[in-house]
């Protein structure tokens, strides 16, 4: 089969389409979260699934887990800046309760 296009759909999924008309729609991805340091902080984008309570979380060893903030049902990108910009190692998660 031939694909002709792909989008990702709010959900978390994706849909190509195909020749003939094919539909095929995926499995549910997990959340993307991406940064960026900024002058005044951490910047995180969040790409969420629709309908769901994300927590975006904070270690500096990968053991202990800080909540920074949670966004509940959020129906596009949220971001969120960690303030205040340091040299401190960070490591930063997405996760549904």
């Amino acid at each position: 089969m031939n694909l002709h296009g792909v989008r990702y759909l709010p959900n978390g999924t994706f849909v190509a389409i195909g020749n003939g008309g094919a539909v095929i729609q995926s499995d549910r991805f997990a959340h993307l979260l991406q940064g960026a340091r900024r002058p005044n902080g951490f910047l995180l984008t969040l790409y969420p699934g629709l309908g769901e309570t994300v927590q975006i979380q904070k270690s500096a060893n990968l053991i202990n887990w800080t909540n920074l903030t949670t966004f509940t049902n959020p129906p596009n990108q949220s971001l969120f800046i960690d303030h205040p910009a340091s040299d401190q190692v960070g490591i930063y998660r997405a996760v549904s309760p």
